[in-house]
Protein backbone atom coordinates (compact mmCIF):
# COMPACT_ATOMS: atom_id res chain seq x y z
CA UNK A 1 0.00 0.00 0.00
CA UNK A 2 2.92 2.31 0.75
CA UNK A 3 4.11 2.07 -2.83
CA UNK A 4 0.63 2.91 -4.11
CA UNK A 5 0.39 5.99 -1.89
CA UNK A 6 3.84 7.18 -2.96
CA UNK A 7 2.75 7.02 -6.61
CA UNK A 8 -0.30 9.28 -6.04
CA UNK A 9 0.41 12.92 -6.89
CA UNK A 10 -3.12 14.16 -6.30
CA UNK A 11 -6.59 12.86 -5.57
CA UNK A 12 -9.98 13.80 -7.02
CA UNK A 13 -13.24 12.79 -5.32
CA UNK A 14 -16.65 13.34 -6.91
CA UNK A 15 -18.28 14.30 -3.59
CA UNK A 16 -17.39 15.22 -0.03
CA UNK A 17 -19.03 12.01 1.09
CA UNK A 18 -16.70 9.92 -1.06
CA UNK A 19 -13.69 11.88 0.20
CA UNK A 20 -14.68 11.15 3.82
CA UNK A 21 -15.13 7.45 3.08
CA UNK A 22 -11.76 7.09 1.38
CA UNK A 23 -9.80 9.10 3.94
CA UNK A 24 -11.41 7.16 6.78
CA UNK A 25 -9.86 4.01 5.30
CA UNK A 26 -6.64 5.61 4.02
CA UNK A 27 -5.93 8.68 6.21
CA UNK A 28 -2.67 9.35 4.35
CA UNK A 29 -4.70 10.53 1.35
CA UNK A 30 -5.55 13.71 3.24
CA UNK A 31 -1.88 14.69 3.04
CA UNK A 32 -1.98 14.66 -0.76
CA UNK A 33 -3.16 17.56 -2.96
CA UNK A 34 -6.85 16.91 -3.47
CA UNK A 35 -10.06 18.43 -4.77
CA UNK A 36 -13.78 17.72 -4.66
CA UNK A 37 -14.93 17.90 -8.27
CA UNK A 38 -18.59 17.17 -8.92
CA UNK A 39 -19.55 15.36 -12.12
CA UNK A 40 -20.56 18.23 -14.45
CA UNK A 41 -23.52 16.25 -15.91
CA UNK A 42 -24.25 17.63 -19.36
CA UNK A 43 -25.41 14.43 -21.09
CA UNK A 44 -29.20 15.13 -20.94
CA UNK A 45 -28.77 18.41 -22.80
CA UNK A 46 -27.39 16.53 -25.81
CA UNK A 47 -30.84 15.02 -26.35
CA UNK A 48 -33.32 17.48 -24.84
CA UNK A 49 -33.54 21.24 -25.08
CA UNK A 50 -35.72 22.15 -22.06
CA UNK A 51 -38.57 24.57 -22.67
CA UNK A 52 -39.57 26.61 -19.59
CA UNK A 53 -43.32 26.16 -20.08
CA UNK A 54 -43.23 22.50 -21.09
CA UNK A 55 -45.85 20.62 -19.02
CA UNK A 56 -44.96 17.56 -16.97
CA UNK A 57 -46.48 14.16 -17.57
CA UNK A 58 -48.58 12.35 -14.97
CA UNK A 59 -45.90 10.01 -13.64
CA UNK A 60 -42.80 9.76 -11.49
CA UNK A 61 -39.62 8.01 -12.60
CA UNK A 62 -37.22 5.54 -11.01
CA UNK A 63 -34.18 4.97 -13.22
CA UNK A 64 -31.67 3.12 -11.03
CA UNK A 65 -32.33 -0.46 -12.16
CA UNK A 66 -32.95 -3.60 -10.13
CA UNK A 67 -29.90 -3.53 -7.86
CA UNK A 68 -31.24 -3.91 -4.29
CA UNK A 69 -28.87 -1.27 -2.88
CA UNK A 70 -30.64 1.30 -5.05
CA UNK A 71 -33.77 0.71 -2.97
CA UNK A 72 -36.39 -0.18 -5.61
CA UNK A 73 -38.29 -2.28 -3.05
CA UNK A 74 -38.48 0.75 -0.75
CA UNK A 75 -40.00 2.80 -3.55
CA UNK A 76 -42.59 0.07 -4.21
CA UNK A 77 -43.55 0.16 -0.53
CA UNK A 78 -43.86 3.93 -0.71
CA UNK A 79 -45.79 3.68 -3.98
CA UNK A 80 -48.48 1.56 -2.30
CA UNK A 81 -49.22 4.63 -0.15
CA UNK A 82 -48.62 7.41 -2.70
CA UNK A 83 -50.88 5.75 -5.28
CA UNK A 84 -53.81 5.79 -2.84
CA UNK A 85 -53.87 9.58 -2.99
CA UNK A 86 -52.71 10.00 -6.60
CA UNK A 87 -54.85 7.36 -8.27
CA UNK A 88 -54.13 8.42 -11.85
CA UNK A 89 -50.40 8.84 -11.33
CA UNK A 90 -48.02 6.24 -12.78
CA UNK A 91 -44.61 5.00 -11.67
CA UNK A 92 -42.10 4.18 -14.39
CA UNK A 93 -39.23 1.88 -13.36
CA UNK A 94 -36.42 1.79 -15.93
CA UNK A 95 -34.16 -1.25 -16.06
CA UNK A 96 -36.55 -3.38 -13.99
CA UNK A 97 -38.56 -5.23 -16.62
CA UNK A 98 -38.67 -9.01 -16.06
CA UNK A 99 -36.68 -8.60 -12.85
CA UNK A 100 -37.39 -9.46 -9.23
CA UNK A 101 -38.64 -5.88 -8.84
CA UNK A 102 -41.46 -6.50 -11.30
CA UNK A 103 -42.19 -9.78 -9.53
CA UNK A 104 -42.41 -8.00 -6.18
CA UNK A 105 -44.83 -5.41 -7.59
CA UNK A 106 -47.07 -8.17 -8.95
CA UNK A 107 -46.93 -10.00 -5.62
CA UNK A 108 -48.09 -6.83 -3.88
CA UNK A 109 -50.76 -6.25 -6.57
CA UNK A 110 -49.50 -2.73 -7.17
CA UNK A 111 -51.24 -0.77 -9.90
CA UNK A 112 -50.07 1.88 -12.36
CA UNK A 113 -46.46 0.67 -12.37
CA UNK A 114 -44.76 0.50 -15.77
CA UNK A 115 -41.57 -1.55 -16.10
CA UNK A 116 -39.12 -0.98 -18.94
CA UNK A 117 -35.78 -2.38 -20.00
CA UNK A 118 -32.79 -0.10 -20.26
CA UNK A 119 -33.70 2.60 -22.79
CA UNK A 120 -31.64 4.33 -25.49
CA UNK A 121 -30.53 7.82 -24.40
CA UNK A 122 -33.05 9.82 -26.46
CA UNK A 123 -36.00 7.81 -25.09
CA UNK A 124 -34.59 7.72 -21.57
CA UNK A 125 -34.02 11.45 -21.28
CA UNK A 126 -37.37 12.31 -22.81
CA UNK A 127 -39.06 10.05 -20.25
CA UNK A 128 -37.09 11.84 -17.53
CA UNK A 129 -37.91 15.25 -19.00
CA UNK A 130 -41.66 14.68 -18.78
CA UNK A 131 -41.66 13.17 -15.27
CA UNK A 132 -43.17 15.05 -12.34
CA UNK A 133 -40.26 13.86 -10.22
CA UNK A 134 -37.39 11.41 -10.27
CA UNK A 135 -36.81 9.18 -7.23
CA UNK A 136 -33.48 7.69 -6.11
CA UNK A 137 -34.07 5.72 -2.92
CA UNK A 138 -30.58 4.26 -2.41
CA UNK A 139 -29.60 2.60 0.86
CA UNK A 140 -25.86 2.60 0.20
CA UNK A 141 -23.49 5.61 0.13
CA UNK A 142 -23.74 6.79 -3.46
CA UNK A 143 -20.40 8.29 -4.55
CA UNK A 144 -22.18 11.12 -6.35
CA UNK A 145 -25.73 10.88 -7.68
CA UNK A 146 -25.84 11.48 -11.43
CA UNK A 147 -29.55 10.73 -11.94
CA UNK A 148 -30.95 13.50 -9.71
CA UNK A 149 -28.62 16.04 -11.31
CA UNK A 150 -29.69 14.88 -14.77
CA UNK A 151 -33.31 15.40 -13.74
CA UNK A 152 -32.54 18.87 -12.39
CA UNK A 153 -30.75 19.80 -15.62
CA UNK A 154 -34.06 19.10 -17.39
CA UNK A 155 -36.06 21.10 -14.84
CA UNK A 156 -37.41 18.06 -12.96
CA UNK A 157 -37.47 17.70 -9.17
CA UNK A 158 -35.56 14.83 -7.55
CA UNK A 159 -36.36 12.89 -4.39
CA UNK A 160 -33.24 11.26 -2.96
CA UNK A 161 -32.15 9.39 0.15
CA UNK A 162 -29.67 10.90 2.59
CA UNK A 163 -26.87 8.45 1.78
CA UNK A 164 -23.47 9.26 0.33
CA UNK A 165 -23.23 12.19 -2.05
CA UNK A 166 -26.96 12.40 -2.79
CA UNK A 167 -27.73 15.17 -0.24
CA UNK A 168 -24.94 17.23 -1.79
CA UNK A 169 -26.41 17.33 -5.29
CA UNK A 170 -29.87 18.76 -4.58
CA UNK A 171 -30.98 22.03 -3.01
CA UNK A 172 -33.46 20.77 -0.43
CA UNK A 173 -36.95 22.11 -1.03
CA UNK A 174 -35.88 23.79 -4.28
CA UNK A 175 -34.42 21.27 -6.72
CA UNK A 176 -35.48 18.23 -4.73
CA UNK A 177 -36.23 16.64 -1.38
CA UNK A 178 -34.13 14.43 0.89
CA UNK A 179 -35.61 11.40 2.66
CA UNK A 180 -34.11 9.26 5.40
CA UNK A 181 -32.69 6.12 3.79
CA UNK A 182 -34.83 3.09 4.50
CA UNK A 183 -37.64 5.13 6.08
CA UNK A 184 -40.78 4.37 4.04
CA UNK A 185 -42.99 7.01 5.64
CA UNK A 186 -40.37 9.71 5.10
CA UNK A 187 -39.98 8.64 1.48
CA UNK A 188 -43.76 8.84 1.02
CA UNK A 189 -43.80 12.28 2.62
CA UNK A 190 -41.05 13.65 0.39
CA UNK A 191 -42.56 12.20 -2.80
CA UNK A 192 -45.82 13.90 -1.89
CA UNK A 193 -43.95 17.16 -1.30
CA UNK A 194 -42.42 16.90 -4.77
CA UNK A 195 -45.80 16.21 -6.35
CA UNK A 196 -47.40 19.21 -4.65
CA UNK A 197 -44.53 21.66 -5.27
CA UNK A 198 -45.20 24.31 -7.93
CA UNK A 199 -41.63 24.80 -9.13
CA UNK A 200 -40.87 25.83 -12.71
CA UNK A 201 -38.42 24.08 -15.01
CA UNK A 202 -36.17 27.09 -15.45
CA UNK A 203 -35.99 27.78 -11.70
CA UNK A 204 -35.02 24.16 -10.92
CA UNK A 205 -32.39 24.11 -13.67
CA UNK A 206 -30.93 27.49 -12.66
CA UNK A 207 -30.63 26.59 -8.97
CA UNK A 208 -29.11 23.21 -9.82
CA UNK A 209 -26.55 24.84 -12.10
CA UNK A 210 -25.66 27.32 -9.35
CA UNK A 211 -24.92 24.36 -7.05
CA UNK A 212 -23.19 22.10 -9.57
CA UNK A 213 -21.81 24.25 -12.37
CA UNK A 214 -20.34 22.24 -15.24
CA UNK A 215 -17.73 24.95 -15.82
CA UNK A 216 -16.15 24.67 -12.38
CA UNK A 217 -14.52 21.22 -12.72
CA UNK A 218 -12.05 22.46 -15.35
CA UNK A 219 -10.85 25.28 -13.09
CA UNK A 220 -10.56 22.99 -10.07
CA UNK A 221 -8.66 20.34 -12.00
CA UNK A 222 -6.21 22.87 -13.42
CA UNK A 223 -5.50 24.18 -9.91
CA UNK A 224 -5.04 20.64 -8.62
CA UNK A 225 -2.63 19.75 -11.43
CA UNK A 226 -0.65 22.91 -10.78
CA UNK A 227 -0.40 22.16 -7.05
CA UNK A 228 0.72 18.59 -7.77
CA UNK A 229 3.67 19.51 -9.97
Amino acid sequence: MRGVLDSIDGYVAVSNALWRIHTSHVPELAEKPHAIVYNPVTEPLRYIRPTPGEPYGNYILYASGSNPVKGPYLLLEAWSEVSKEYRDLKLYMVGCKNSWVEGLAKKKSLKNVVFTEKLPPNDYYYLMYKAKAVVMSSIWPEPFGRIPVEANRLGVLAVVSDRGGLPEVVVSGVTGFIAKAGDISDLVNNIQKALSTKSTRDHIAERSLAKINFREPVTKLVKLFESST
